[in-house]
């Protein structure tokens, strides 16, 4: 996850699974990642500085095999654990309220379901809120600015936590200046298993509420 990968490499690779080839997939790997979890209180009486979690939500449906998705392109426990976390965060307009995102992007199709799921933008616009930069660092949200599950590897179990991480990290301005964004104040952080079966999502600010 070091290695320089071209467009051409992505298109050349072998086909898993069509359309989807080798460098559209993440690679599972080796991964650790730890955060402390503690009371708005006791994080005020030990540091000043903090992630606070602002809202949170989770669903999943009954089956956890993939054939039993109602579609391929649509993802709505993504869509019921957004609202979940939207609403106890009082965000009424996500790309207008949050400014760094990391969403589970197992394959490249994923993210861009994601950005459509979570509300962003319309059905079948993903691929086109990519193509516009609205991703990017300075754009509307900065998604995956470390590189996401495809850039860093997905470690399962710590692929969530590393998320947080991120986000912290971006709050705090510790990150390489290459992929920092902007003074973010809110972040989100989208994750799924099963099959894309179970989804959680939650939302986080740089400053207490």
């Amino acid at each position: 996850y070091q290695k320089e990968i071209s467009v051409d490499d992505v298109v050349d690779s072998f086909e898993l699974s069509p359309p989807l080839c080798l460098y559209d997939c993440s690679g599972v790997t080796d991964g650790a990642a730890g955060l402390i979890l503690m009371s708005e209180e006791k994080a005020r009486e030990v540091t000043d500085e903090a992630a606070w979690i602002t809202g949170s939500g989770q669903a999943c449906m009954a089956s956890n095999s993939i054939k039993n998705l109602p579609s391929m392109s649509a993802w709505p426990q993504a869509t019921t654990a957004a609202e979940q976390a939207y609403e106890q965060a009082g965000i009424d307009d996500p790309l207008a309220e949050l400014d760094v995102a990391e969403v589970h992007d197992c394959f490249t199709i994923s993210e861009i379901i994601e950005y459509e799921d979570l509300g962003w933008v319309e059905k079948g616009e993903g691929g086109q809120f990519i193509e516009d930069g609205r991703s990017e660092l300075d754009g509307d949200i900065g998604v995956n600015p470390r590189g996401g599950l495809l850039g860093c590897g997905h470690p399962l179990g710590a692929t969530g936590v590393s998320q947080a991480l991120e986000i912290f990290n971006q709050f705090r301005g510790t990150v390489e200046d290459e992929r920092q964004v902007p003074d973010p104040e809110t972040g989100l952080i989208h994750n799924l298993s099963g099959s894309a079966s179970v989804h959680s999502v939650m939302t986080l600010a740089r400053d207490p509420q």
